[in-house]
């Protein structure tokens, strides 16, 4: 479950980084169970070259995902443990650098985009 935890951790942080501070919680929810339907949907793949073709039908998929995201949720979210998660974790570092990269990336390509634009 520290891994889970973790994993939430950075997923938060991230969506706070990039200005969705509002719905981090949940967004970080939902990368996480799209991940886990991700690597569910790969081994069932992987599984269908060796037995066969598998065929599970649409409906079980969607209880699939919305099960993940509701046990996501009520372990990570529900009754604000999602805050205590973030103070638990909040001496892990952030790496600002990273964001900082991201940034005068962005501002060398928006100073790219505006001198194309002159001509």
């Amino acid at each position: 479950m520290r891994f889970i935890e973790y994993l939430f951790f950075k997923y938060y942080n991230w969506q706070v980084k990039v200005g969705n501070g509002c719905i981090a919680s949940f967004g970080a929810i939902c990368f996480m169970t799209f991940c886990i339907m991700f690597y569910c949907l790969d081994i069932l793949m992987f599984m269908s070259y060796f037995i066969g073709k598998i065929t599970i039908p649409k409906y079980i998929l969607l209880v699939m995902f919305l099960s993940v995201l509701i046990i996501l949720y009520f372990s990570l979210v529900y009754h604000g443990k999602n805050m205590q998660i973030v103070e638990s974790h909040g001496s892990v570092s952030t790496s600002v650098s990273e964001v900082c990269r991201l940034q005068g990336c962005g501002a060398k390509l928006d100073k790219y985009f505006h001198f194309n634009h002159c001509f």
